[in-house]
């Protein structure tokens, strides 16, 4: 997701309350994630999702979430999977390739098994940056939860064999 804002219309997500959602969050950095993951469930809740239909698997780091995001999915049981997880640069170039790889597995088994997969894997060149993102007014998870329910949205009116859905978003 760019910097842009985008403005979220619940209206246009139907039956939110039913939407089940898949989240696959990383135990690394565990302070940024842990805020991400907050803030994405409360959102998700706020937007009237049930608790009952947010699942949340925790994996050591974020190369691991791929894995399990590709399970949940295959298992039908979820109409998106929210994949979160933060990579912080350092003295090599690990995190661009962490970053690369979860996003190229992410379409794969979004493409592969037609479940929406949200890339809220953060990559980011320090700590300041990823902080803002996840616990600051940045507030990235926000955003994830918001696309989370217009990707679900499209999955069910597709699977429903409905034509074109609107988008949610507005500029």
């Amino acid at each position: 997701m760019s910097q842009d804002s985008h403005s979220f219309n619940e209206f246009s997500v139907q039956a939110i309350g039913s939407i089940r959602v898949g989240i696959v969050a990383s135990c690394y950095n565990s302070s940024l994630v842990d805020g991400l993951l907050d803030r994405v469930v409360g959102h998700l809740r706020n937007l009237g999702v049930k608790e009952d239909n947010v699942e949340t698997h925790r994996v050591p780091g974020a190369f691991e979430i791929p894995y399990v995001a590709h399970r949940m999915a295959a298992l039908q049981e979820h109409d998106v999977i929210i994949a979160l997880g933060v990579v912080v640069g350092g003295e090599t170039f690990h995190h661009e390739l962490i970053g690369g790889k979860t996003a190229d597995a992410f379409l794969d088994t979004a493409f592969e098994l037609e479940v929406p997969v949200i890339n809220g894997i953060l990559v980011a060149d320090n700590f300041e940056q990823a902080e803002a993102r996840c616990t600051g007014s940045m507030d990235r998870g926000r955003e994830f939860a918001e696309a989370a329910l217009v990707m679900a949205n499209y999955k069910r009116r597709f699977d429903a064999c409905e034509e074109g859905p609107t988008m949610g978003f507005t500029h």
